[in-house]
């Protein structure tokens, strides 16, 4: 007669929650994985990864002897021993293992024994995460590469981000605009070295939390910061074919006060890409149609460095100073040939250059809940950009174009948790931005500058009505105020098209919209799983 599986008959109604931290600076360690072991076969069950704030909860445990491990990588592993899911004594169906602290592990270079590796992919509640440094395809490009990587996202051929085919996309670096990105929604990252990045979150239903304008998703570019303990560091040099070179390395200094970290990249490159193009402009009363074959070579050359700290000012306080210096230089040819309705091919060249400069502050101060948090931060960037166009198909006076533009940051965030089902998330946020162009078109001179200054406050609570049931409601008020200004200096072609529409709009400039304007969320949140949420 065959031995039955009892445990595989017990009722899954086990649930085993905690927090994940760092025994050197009690710091949630974020995507921690946690497995659940029976104790009869070693075979584990279920488990589960840490959230942002090193906080687990594992439910539908079946009833039973378990052993839980923990591990991260760079840590040494923690394993919890003889933990009963039983409603007797020395057991219970719901329970609370508290505060995980994992050490940093230490190497020997002699000899090293990996054991497993951190995923290329991991989905949360509200976001998915990709981590770069997984992908070995991504190695030796740019953050274009990365997220053309990604489920969902979409990168087309003149750099226009896309998120399940909207636009419509915010993107930040450290959870902030950055001049890296130029600062506009609909964002450049070609510039932005994959070495830099440490992984990239994709948020699709962005909470009151977040900014209005994106409404179609957020894409988080978290870049790297070492902090481990001691003196560390790495290299990498990768080179290929089609003049494929990249060169990046990263510096680490951690004492039990301070953390001191830098990362520098090199990289340039050759693209070569084709496509197939129909524009269709209605009119309302006509339209017409126009079809296009694009061919485009762009030679690329970037370089970046990142220097910052932390001054740990208590367990629970730290001080944090960042800056970062990038300069890019790109050539590019197209050929774009007309099919349709006319026969025709133009012959283009273009060097864009430029190079921004970003310095950030942050203070953050934990608590002994790891889910209530205190951030505040600010932040400034400045960058400038120089494009020079020629056509050679009528040779005609070349397009140039000098744009800068500043942004400044100040926000704070806070969380406090009024039960582990409940969770209120408030802040504030004043944003001033800048942005001037020069532009000369047909030899006359224009002048753009636009300024845009943003005062916002929301608040957000979050409460599980059980395992399988969670409301998520926000609301967020902002001020706004703009302004642009126009200028042309010279006599304008009044039968071109474009000089026609700029003369309507210097006619009408200045410009001012000031508003105000509140911006309601709900969310409501099914677990069908503990891999699927709906």
């Amino acid at each position: 007669m065959g031995q039955r599986d009892h445990t595989r008959q017990m009722p899954a109604i086990g649930v085993l929650q905690g927090v994940v931290l760092d025994s050197a600076s009690n710091k949630p360690i974020e995507y921690a994985s946690i497995s659940i072991v029976r104790v009869r076969d070693d075979e584990i069950i279920t488990g589960g990864v840490a959230d942002t704030d090193g906080y687990f909860k594992i439910q539908k445990i079946p009833l039973g002897r378990y052993s839980v491990l923990v591990e991260f990588i760079g840590y040494n592993k923690a394993v919890i021993e003889e933990v009963n899911i039983f409603p007797r004594e020395g057991g219970g169906i719901e329970q609370n293992l508290g505060d995980i602290k994992l050490s940093i592990s230490s190497v020997q270079m002699a000899e090293v024994d990996v054991f497993g590796e951190l995923p290329q992919f991991i989905q949360t509640i509200d976001k998915k995460i990709f981590f770069v440094d997984q992908s070995l395809t991504v190695l030796g490009g740019t953050a274009t590469d990365a997220l053309k990587k990604i489920p969902s996202v979409d990168v087309d051929i003149d750099g226009n981000i896309s998120l399940r085919g909207d636009q419509n996309v915010n993107v930040l670096i450290d959870g902030k605009p950055s001049g890296l990105t130029q600062s506009d929604r609909r964002a450049m990252v070609d510039n932005i070295p994959a070495a830099m990045i440490d992984r990239v979150e994709v948020i699709t239903n962005p909470s009151a939390k977040y900014d209005p304008d994106g409404m179609g998703g957020i894409i988080n570019i978290i870049l790297k910061r070492g902090q481990f303990e001691g003196m560390n560091g790495n290299t990498s040099i990768t080179a290929g074919q089609f003049d494929q070179f990249n060169a990046s390395g990263m510096l680490n200094f951690r004492r039990e006060k301070f953390n001191v970290f830098s990362n520098a990249s090199y990289r340039k490159g050759y693209r070569q890409g084709d496509g197939f193009r129909t524009f269709i402009m209605d009119y309302g009363t006509a339209a017409d149609t126009s079809k296009q074959i694009t061919s485009r070579i762009r030679m690329p050359v970037s370089m970046s460095l990142r220097l910052g700290g932390d001054y740990y000012v208590t367990e629970k306080q730290t001080l944090s100073l960042s800056t970062t210096f990038s300069d890019h230089d790109n050539t590019s040819e197209e050929i774009i040939h007309y099919i349709y309705p006319l026969d025709y091919k133009v012959l283009q060249d273009e060097v864009e250059f430029g190079s921004t400069k970003a310095l950030d502050l942050t203070y953050v101060r934990d608590y002994e809940d790891p889910q209530q948090k205190l951030e505040l931060d600010i932040s400034y960037s400045y960058s400038n950009d120089r494009e020079e166009q020629t056509q050679r198909y009528n040779e005609q006076d070349p397009i140039n174009a000098d744009e800068w533009r500043t942004n400044m940051i100040i926000r704070g965030d806070y969380t406090h948790p009024f039960s582990k089902s409940t969770l209120l998330e408030t802040g504030f946020k004043g944003t001033i931005k800048d942005f001037n162009s020069d532009l000369q078109y047909l030899v006359v001179p224009y002048d753009f500058i636009y300024g845009e200054d943003v005062y916002a406050f929301y608040a957000t609570l979050a409460h599980d009505f059980s395992a399988i049931w969670g409301l998520k409601l926000g609301l967020r008020a902002e001020q706004v105020e703009t302004s642009i200004r126009m200028n042309a200096d010279g006599e304008q072609d009044t039968t071109n098209v474009f000089t026609a529409l700029i003369d309507s709009a210097l006619s009408r400039a200045p410009f001012s919209n000031p508003y105000f304007k509140i911006y309601p969320s709900m969310f409501w949140m099914y677990t069908i799983s503990e891999k699927d949420q709906l």
